[in-house]
C-alpha cells in the first residue's frame, strides 16, 4: 500500500504539468478559434480535466481496492501491472540516446528541409475554404443524407476545387462550402457556382434538395483567419515556454521543449507536401491547424514526463555545465521512461490510425496531422528536446 501511495505522489507532478500545458492549448483554441475549432477547444479542456480526475483520484481508489483485496487473500505477490508482453519490455535498457543526438538532428532538420522544398516546388499548401474564401450554401433534404456521399457527388461539378460538406443543424441539412471560382466575385460567377451545385444535387432528386441560404467568405476575411491560426500557434509556444520556465526553473528546459514542439509542427506541415507526391491530397484548414495545436499539446505532455524524471534525478537547481554528469543522467532518465513513452504513443497511434482510414473526409486533415504528430512527438521528446538541453549548457566542466 505504501508503494502505491508513493507511486501516485511521484507521478502527480508529471501528470499535472503535462495536462496543464495541453489545457493551455485548449484555452488558446477557445480564445482565437471560431466555430468548430472553438468547440473543439472547449471539448479538449473538459476532457483533460476529466482525465486528470480519473487518473489521479478514481484510478487510485481502484488500485487501492485491488491491493487490499490481494492482501486479504494472501496474494499480494501476484499483484502486477505487467503482462507477458510488457514484463521484460525495455527492461535494463541502457541506450546512449544523447550520444546519437547529432544523427537525430541531421534526420529531423533534413526532413523539415525536404518538406519545405517540396511545398515550395508544389506552390504551397492546398488551402481549404477557411483560408482561401469561397461560397457557402445550406441545403435541406427531405430525409437524412451522408455528408461524404454528397461531397463525392459534387467533386466533379466543382472541378476538384476546395469543397467542404458538413451536417448543419440536423441530419437533413448540409452546409456546402466551395472555393470554386473564388477569385471571381461577380454575379455571373455566383450564378455559375450555383448552377454547378444544382447539377451535383440533381443526383439526389428523390430527396428533394432545396438551397435555403447562401453566403460568401471574402479573401480578406480568409486571410484574417489564416493569420489568426498561425498567431494561435505562436501564443501556444510562448505560453508553454513560460510555464515550463516557472515549473523547471531553467531556461534550457523551456527552450529545448519549445524547439521540439516547433520541430513537430514543421514536420507535420512538411509531410503534407511529401505525402502529396504519393497522391495523398490534403486541404489545410482550421481543423488541420487545431490538430497541429493538439500535436503540440500531446508532444509537450510526453516531453514533460522526460523532463520531470530528469528533475527527479538531478534536483531542482542542477549545474547544467557539468555535461558528463548531465549526459549520464539524461540517458538514464530517457531509458527509464521509455516504456511509458512507447505505451502512450502506441495507444494514441492506434486511435488516430482508425480515424485516418475510417473517419471519412471531414476528419481526414485532423487525423493525418495527429497520425504524423504522435510518431514525431514521441521521437522529439527523446531525440530533440532532451539533447537540446545538453547543447544549450555551454560549460565544459568535467
Amino acid at each position: 500500500m505504501e508503494a502505491i501511495q508513493v507511486g501516485y505522489e511521484k507521478a502527480l507532478s508529471a501528470i499535472l504539468d503535462g495536462n496543464i500545458t495541453t489545457i493551455l492549448i485548449g484555452i488558446i483554441l477557445i480564445i482565437f478559434g471560431s466555430g468548430s475549432v472553438k468547440g473543439f477547444g472547449v471539448t479538449l479542456c473538459i476532457g483533460l480535466v476529466t482525465s486528470v480526475f480519473t487518473a489521479v483520484y478514481l484510478s487510485h481508489i481502484f488500485v487501492d481496492w485491488m491491493a487490499k483485496r490481494a492482501i486479504k487473500a494472501g496474494k499480494e505477490s501476484q499483484l502486477s501491472f505487467y503482462t507477458f508482453l510488457s514484463k521484460n519490455l525495455f527492461k535494463n535498457m541502457n541506450f546512449d540516446f544523447i550520444g546519437k543526438r547529432k544523427y537525430s538532428y541531421w534526420f529531423s532538420w533534413g526532413l523539415i528541409a525536404l518538406g519545405a522544398l517540396v511545398l515550395t516546388l508544389q506552390g504551397g499548401f492546398n488551402l481549404g475554404v477557411d483560408f482561401k474564401g469561397g461560397r457557402s450554401y445550406v441545403v435541406e433534404f427531405n430525409q437524412p443524407v451522408e455528408a461524404g456521399v454528397v461531397k463525392d457527388a459534387l467533386k466533379d461539378d466543382f472541378q476538384g476545387k476546395g469543397l467542404e460538406v458538413k451536417t448543419f443543424n440536423g441530419p437533413t441539412k448540409l452546409k456546402i462550402t466551395t472555393s470554386f471560382m473564388v477569385e471571381d466575385e461577380s454575379e455571373e460567377a455566383n450564378a455559375v457556382v450555383r448552377k454547378a451545385l444544382e447539377t451535383g444535387l440533381s443526383n439526389f432528386a428523390s430527396q428533394n434538395p432545396r438551397i435555403l441560404y447562401f453566403s460568401k467568405v471574402g479573401a480578406t476575411m480568409a486571410d484574417d483567419i489564416l493569420t489568426q491560426s498561425f498567431v494561435s500557434i505562436f501564443y501556444a509556444l510562448i505560453a508553454i515556454f513560460v510555464y515550463i520556465l516557472i515549473r523547471f526553473r531553467k531556461w534550457q528546459y523551456s527552450l529545448g521543449g519549445v524547439i521540439a514542439l516547433l520541430h513537430d509542427a514543421l514536420v507535420v506541415l512538411g509531410m503534407v507536401g511529401i505525402t502529396r507526391l504519393f497522391g495523398f491530397e490534403l486541404e489545410v484548414d482550421q481543423v488541420f491547424i487545431a490538430a497541429v495545436l493538439t500535436v503540440i499539446g500531446y508532444s509537450i505532455n510526453d516531453t514533460v514526463v522526460v523532463f520531470d524524471r530528469i528533475r527527479e534525478e538531478i534536483g531542482i537547481n542542477p549545474d547544467l555545465s557539468n555535461k558528463d554528469l548531465i549526459i549520464r543522467t539524461i540517458n538514464h532518465s530517457i531509458n527509464k521512461t521509455m516504456s511509458r513513452t512507447v505505451m502512450t504513443a502506441t495507444t494514441v497511434f492506434l486511435v488516430v490510425t482508425v480515424l485516418l482510414f475510417f473517419g471519412g473526409d471531414v476528419l481526414r486533415g485532423f487525423s493525418f496531422a495527429m497520425f504524423i504528430g504522435v510518431v514525431f512527438g514521441a521521437y522529439s521528446s527523446i531525440f530533440v528536446a532532451a539533447p537540446i538541453v545538453i547543447d544549450l549548457a555551454t560549460g565544459k566542466k568535467k
